[in-house]
């Protein structure tokens, strides 16, 4: 494998770790911001992430779309989204001139996965907003530290660890 697949190959790794973290926000959105039923009790909450539990996200879409009208355009980067997360996850020969064999091949694949992380952090960002304008509202305070904050204190304080808690193997 050379350097140009490795680096494909990091990339849809990464695209992984972004859908994962969107998936995620976007069921907590469900569940908390944009009930399905109020007054969410503990009864509620359990039965009903015992129901969505393998629930697509196909089917959280369907249901914001149920709960919420939605501007056309983040319909559209939603619908974008969704289809382009199938095809990463399950069909990647569907994208035209996908190969990792060939220098343009490798291309087109990076294409893909860079347009679709893009989507994806704005997805991120969009349901973030969601979330603190409902703590706002519902005077649910969480204290979040800001992006210099949070790497200030890593690499004050967790930056310097790393060789003392990873080692190199067989050492």
């Amino acid at each position: 494998m050379n350097a140009e697949q490795k680096d494909v190959l990091m990339r849809i790794g990464a695209a992984l770790v972004f859908v994962q973290s969107a998936e995620q926000v976007i069921r907590l959105c469900m569940i908390f911001v944009l009930q399905k039923d109020s007054p969410l009790t503990i009864e509620k909450l359990e039965k009903q992430t015992r129901e969505e539990r393998k629930k697509t996200l196909g089917y959280f879409l369907g249901e914001l779309r149920k709960r919420a009208d939605l501007d056309e355009s983040f319909d559209a980067l939603l619908e974008e989204f969704l289809e382009e997360r199938n095809i990463l996850v399950h069909n990647v020969d569907d994208v035209p001139g996908w190969n990792l064999q060939t220098t343009e091949g490798r291309k087109i694949a990076s294409a893909f996965v860079d347009g679709f992380i893009r989507k994806t952090v704005e997805i991120l960002k969009v349901f973030a907003g969601l979330i603190r304008s409902w703590q706002e509202q519902t005077n649910f305070d969480v204290s979040v530290p800001t992006a210099e904050e949070f790497f200030a204190e890593i690499d004050t304080d967790y930056k310097s660890l790393v060789d003392d808690i990873f080692f190199e193997k067989g050492s």
